[in-house]
């Protein structure tokens, strides 16, 4: 039912990761508040299946643990971005600014900052001020120390775990950036996506498989065929926060591209709209022509201020309106 109703109405998942996501201060410690507030949308396909994940004690602890460093390394990258460059240029590559908050932030294993983190990082860990998360960074350290691990080795995991986590935030970040140029509520800006866009939203899109429903009938009327998108496995490896990373991400992303593809093929569908006056995004009225408010709470609000400061009213959709807010 709830995977029936999600391929008819897609929308409202997209919509309430990213206006709860610019709601939060854009930091690590708003994804496990997200985890938890998605948890009770009732949405189908992966979710479901963290749902389960989320009742697994060892999953928490994995969770908890590798949120914890996400926070640590959002932190230290803030507070000492400086000491992190300086000690990249220190290698034989010297590296820039702009390639360490590619592998820091982005995730880029491509870097040769992999391989400095790995020889080096010894070097450079003595030398970060983790604040509140110093003891999660330290049981590690004692845990990969005890099995006989030497320094350098030691070190780059750490390093990796700091920023594993933290290229989720790009991809938020990224969404909500995309999210708001194609919803733009005026009719002048154009809704212009780039190749690295559409590689962006292809790499989570794809991960589905498409099947065919027929009714439970001997002799079938091939148009009563209705689509299914079934995700495909996550494979093995992602734990913890990376498993919420991937299912989160797949699954909204895959109902923002839907919402699109329907907009774009169905005239009835009206789509999203972003409200001018609070910033959040709202399925647009079915009735509503030229519409710039998700509420009509928004649009009093609005009046009321315009009324105060003399200000005239945003221009509207050149269209008739016909009972939108």
């Amino acid at each position: 039912m709830n995977q029936e109703k999600n391929r008819r109405a897609p929308g409202a998942l997209w919509r309430f990761v990213v206006n709860f996501w610019t709601a939060q201060p854009q930091a690590p410690e708003s994804l496990l508040p997200l985890i938890v507030a998605i948890r009770g949308l009732g949405v189908s396909g992966f979710i479901e299946r963290l749902d389960s994940q989320l009742d697994d004690a060892r999953f928490l602890e994995e969770l908890r643990e590798e949120w914890l460093f996400a926070c640590a390394g959002f932190r230290v990258w803030t507070q000492q971005q400086d000491t992190i460059v300086a000690w990249a240029r220190r290698s034989e590559w010297g590296f820039d600014a702009e390639t360490v908050a590619q592998w820091w932030l982005y995730g880029d294993e491509s870097s040769e900052l992999v391989v400095h983190a790995n020889e080096r990082g010894a070097e450079l860990l003595p030398e970060l001020d983790f604040g509140p998360y110093q003891d999660v960074v330290n049981a590690r350290l004692q845990r990969l120390t005890a099995r006989g691990r030497g320094a350098d080795v030691v070190a780059g995991n750490v390093l990796t775990h700091l920023r594993w986590c933290l290229p989720w935030l790009m991809e938020l970040n990224g969404l909500t950036d995309l999210a708001q140029r194609t919803w733009s509520p005026h009719p002048s800006n154009p809704k212009i996506w780039t190749s690295d866009d559409v590689a962006f939203v292809d790499e989570y899109y794809r991960d589905q498989e498409l099947v065919l429903v027929a009714p439970a009938e001997e002799a079938i009327d091939p148009f009563t065929l209705v689509p299914l998108k079934v995700e495909q496995g996550v494979g093995f490896g992602p734990t913890g926060l990376r498993y919420c990373w991937l299912v989160v991400m797949r699954a909204t992303i895959i109902d923002f591209m839907d919402e699109i593809l329907d907009y774009g093929r169905f005239h009835g569908i009206r789509g999203t709209l972003r409200c001018v006056e609070c910033g959040e995004f709202a399925p647009r009225n079915p009735r509503g022509y030229g519409q710039l408010y998700c509420s009509t709470r928004c649009k009093k609000r609005a009046a009321k201020r315009r009324y105060r400061t003399g200000a005239e009213a945003p221009l509207s959709l050149p269209l008739p309106s016909s009972g939108g807010s």
